[in-house]
This record gives structure tokens, sequence and C-alpha cells, in this order.
């Protein structure tokens, strides 16, 4: 019973700044509530943890290929897997409430392995591997993950956050803006160092609220939906109005193809 953990690149802050009061103010936790197949490449994870007594962690994340998930290092942690285990990805979920609705697909954990990080920061994602196959269709499908995330993660840039909080039931998302790492490594102070690799986006609660961990942060470009981060663990300090949450880059496209048998897209 191995455990899949891929150590995906450093944590990254969000910054504050002035021009966030343009930011739109919907929540991923209370914003636009997404139509099934809007975001096709969205799973939600219900995770049973090993050393718990019934312990249930709610997670985001995305589909990278029909076998693998991309979601958060804390998320996959001591994370139970088998046929017997309680932990579930589900994918073609808008409604927490309605899992049994014949459109969703469940799938049980295979394996959740640790790696090393991308860079030279110690940060993490998690690559969860499936029990079965995926099958797509028009509202389930794999996401892009950007090659050269630099580029669409610049100061004022937009994003969109897709996710589901851990008290709402539907699908949700929000149009967040990137901001200053600086002003973000401020904000939460030096006692939380925020990696090169990670990127700041929204402020307080106007963004990721807990139960988001691991959720998806994509760009669009033209038709295709990019993946370029995911949210980071949730930090008590999110829920301040001021503050901006944390997000990690999805880098490290090399070693995610190492790990998912090249059976995902890279662009």
């Amino acid at each position: 019973m191995g455990r899949l953990l891929l150590f995906c690149g450093a944590l990254l802050g969000f910054a504050l700044g002035a021009s966030l009061k343009d930011v739109p103010s919907q929540l991923i936790s209370s914003g636009t509530p997404a139509k099934r197949g809007e975001f096709p490449f969205y799973a939600y994870l219900e995770i049973a943890v090993n050393g718990t007594s019934g312990e249930t962690r709610k997670c985001g994340a995305s589909i990278l290929s029909d076998r693998f998930l991309l979601t958060i290092f804390s998320c996959g942690l001591n994370a139970t897997i088998g046929p017997d285990s309680a932990s579930t990805a589900y994918v073609n979920v808008v409604d927490k409430r309605k899992l049994q609705d014949p459109r969703v697909q469940s799938f049980k954990f295979k394996k959740v392995t640790l790696r090393t990080a991308f860079s030279h920061d110690a940060v993490y994602c998690a690559v969860i591997e499936l029990d079965k196959p995926i099958r797509f269709n028009r509202d389930v499908q794999p996401i892009v993950i950007a090659r050269d995330v630099e580029k669409y993660t610049q100061e004022g840039q937009f994003g969109t956050l897709v996710g589901m909080g851990g008290t709402f039931a539907l699908l949700q998302y929000a149009r967040l803006q990137i901001t200053n790492p600086d002003k973000c490594q401020m904000a939460y102070g030096y006692d939380y160092p925020l990696g090169k690799d990670s990127f700041c986006a929204g402020y307080g609660r106007s963004g990721a609220q807990e139960g988001d961990q691991g959720s998806p942060f994509i760009v669009s470009l033209g038709r295709e939906q990019v993946q370029i981060g995911f949210v980071d663990q949730f930090l008590e300090k999110n829920n301040r109005s001021e503050n901006p949450g944390t997000f990690v880059k999805t880098s490290g496209c090399d070693k995610l193809h190492e790990l998912t048998r090249n059976t995902f897209k890279c662009i």
C-alpha cells in the first residue's frame, strides 16, 4: 500500500495591493455556481486518514489523465488506499449532496507516492493513481498543464479558481487577480516563508476557503482551459479580509510525465 505523493514545487503566497479592490467579490465557497461540464477536469476528494478515528479530509483535485489526479501534498498525506478504504475520488460532481447521481463517477485510491521537490524549495503536491480508468465524456475531461507557468503568474493577471470549500455543497468558481508576492509575504509574516514556485491571488474572503486545498487555478487560452496552480494548504490568516490566499504552481511537467507514464498534456 504505497503512496504516490509527488512533491511539486514551492508554496506561493498571495499578495494584496491597491488593485485588489477591483477583484470580483465572489468566493469559491460562496461564489458563482458552476454548470455541469463547465469545468470538466475538476475532481472532489473525500479522504480517510490513517491513524485517526474516522477523520475525513475534503479536498479538490484536477484530472491529469484517465488514471491520475493532481492535488496538494497535504491532501494525500497519510491517506488510506485500496478497495476497502473510505478514501474516494468523484468526478462530474456539481453538488456534494448528490454523489449518488448516476452521472457521477467514483474511484478508490490505488497509490499516493512521495517524491522530492521539483525545485530547490521543499514544497509539494500529490498525484493520486486511481483504481480504474475514468470514463471521459462531454462533462468529464482531463486538464492541460502549463509548462511555462511564469508567463501566467505575473502581478495583475487574472485566473479562475474552481472548488467547493468545506461547508458549501455546490461546485463554484471565482475570477481572481494575481498579486504582488512581496506584499503577500508581508501579510503572512516571515514565519511562513513563501517559495519562488508559488503565487498569490485574491484576498481574504474573496478566494480560497478551508476545504479548497488542492483545487485548481486555471487560465483560458483560446478554447483551452490550462492549469497553472492549485490551492495551498489552508491558513487561518486567509480568513482575514485583507489577506490573499496561497497557491502552488503546477511546475515540473517532466516529473509529472514520469509519474503518470506520459499520459497527460503539458503545453
